[in-house]
């Protein structure tokens, strides 16, 4: 419609709110109410089914979304987006998701202010995601198994326990990990078994953001097995000084030739930045 030129254009909107109105009630049945003709949230079509669902702050949240997946034209939902601050709602709707969802979700992602609690049943429930993202105040994880995730994110409080599941999930397609650290109890020795990974053959980007032992990371991660294929390193909010930043730049051979690195730089002299600068020279103040 919105390539057509008018006045083409009104008449193909014109054709499209009549064919909505007509068939609307037989193809969604009590999903009707959900679903507006120009305004596409929370339920996105393609091909003749349910794409994608966007349930940001709706009340009723878990409702909706086990009408959605009940529906004949939710059977094939691959992408799910929640987000709220009300438990009964959000949580709720990460419970259906656990019970109904379907084979065919591939990408989730949860925003929230709330704890989560654990994750580990949510994470069997959807084995075949491509993309996932995690951020809210809080959760836990506990044995993560995700065979063809190739994106994850997390952001949030992490607990020690949480950021060693986190360490040692079993992705081994993941293209992309980005871990922020908005506090807990996590330490350097939870981090550490990603460093001796050696099934992440496939990693491009790492984003360890937050964490307060910027030190550690700065002298492990120049000697994991996959940092010479990531293009893009991420430690914005660590804490690093110049010591640290030597550290990191001491083994340049063992980077990627044309890494991109972003760093927190507030506390790094030139000397510092000049270390830096080895592994990627467009690096900036």
């Amino acid at each position: 419609v919105e390539s057509a030129v008018e006045p083409d254009r009104a008449r193909l909107r014109n054709a499209i709110e009549a064919a909505f109105a007509l068939h609307t009630d037989p193809l969604l049945g009590s999903l009707t109410r959900y679903a507006r003709a120009h305004d596409e949230a929370p339920l996105i079509w393609r091909f003749g089914f349910i794409h994608r669902v966007e349930l940001r702050s709706v009340p009723m949240s878990a409702q909706i979304l086990r009408e959605v997946f009940a529906h004949a034209s939710g059977q094939f939902v691959a992408e799910l987006f929640l987000a709220g601050s009300d438990p009964r709602d959000l949580l709720g709707a990460i419970v259906v998701v656990v019970t109904a969802a379907p084979k065919t979700l591939r990408s989730l992602a949860i925003e929230s202010s709330l704890d989560l609690g654990t994750l580990e049943r949510l994470f069997t429930a959807v084995p075949n995601l491509r993309f996932l993202a995690i951020d809210a105040h809080d959760f836990e994880a506990r044995n993560i198994e995700l065979p063809v995730l190739e994106s994850a994110a997390f952001d949030g409080r992490l607990s020690a326990l949480c950021l060693r599941a986190l360490a040692e999930a079993r992705w081994p397609r993941l293209k992309h990990l980005g871990l922020t650290y908005t506090g807990g109890s996590a330490t350097a020795a939870d981090l550490a078994p990603l460093f001796d990974r050696t099934d992440l053959t496939h990693l491009k980007y790492l984003g360890l953001r937050g964490f307060p032992f910027g030190a550690a990371i700065c002298r492990r991660l120049p000697h994991a097995r996959f940092t010479h294929q990531l293009l893009h390193i991420d430690l914005l909010g660590c804490e690093l000084d110049d010591a640290d930043a030597a550290a990191l730049a001491a083994h340049p051979a063992r980077f990627h030739p044309n890494l991109t690195l972003t760093v927190p730089t507030g506390e790094l002299s030139s000397t510092g930045l000049a270390a830096l600068r080895v592994l990627d020279p467009k690096l900036r103040r």
